[in-house]
This record gives C-alpha cells, structure tokens and sequence, in this order.
C-alpha cells in the first residue's frame, strides 16, 4: 500500500520533526512506519538535524603518534 502525502501531512511531519520527535513516534501518530517517514524526510531533505551519530568538530583526543618502522 501506498502512502498519500498530501500537503498538510507533510506540513505535520515536518513540524513534528524539527518539534525533535522521533521518527518512530511520528510513524505511530501519522499511521506510518519508521522507514516511510524517514524515507520522505531524507526526499524533503530535512533528515539531518545534528543527531549523536554526526561529528561535525575533530574528536577530543589526541592524533595518534605514527612511529616510522
């Protein structure tokens, strides 16, 4: 089955997604699944928000030290 997105439930997703809520629970509250909502946030490009996994800075330790054999 095919998912209709019609303007007002992509306006809903999206303030739903910048609300920080989750793409499970907008799924639940929209009567979708998790990968049809994350599939139509990455078509709106609005998927990246910052998320734990991004690391936009260099990491807190040290370069490693290459010793020359």
């Amino acid at each position: 089955m095919r998912t209709q997105w019609t303007k007002g439930r992509c306006e809903q997703l999206t303030r739903l997604w910048t609300a920080g809520m989750s793409a499970t629970d907008i799924g639940t509250t929209l009567g979708l699944t998790r990968g049809a909502v994350l599939g139509k946030l990455a078509r709106l490009k609005l998927l990246g928000r910052g998320g734990a996994l991004r690391r936009d800075s260099a990491p807190d330790s040290p370069p490693v030290r290459r010793i020359p054999f």
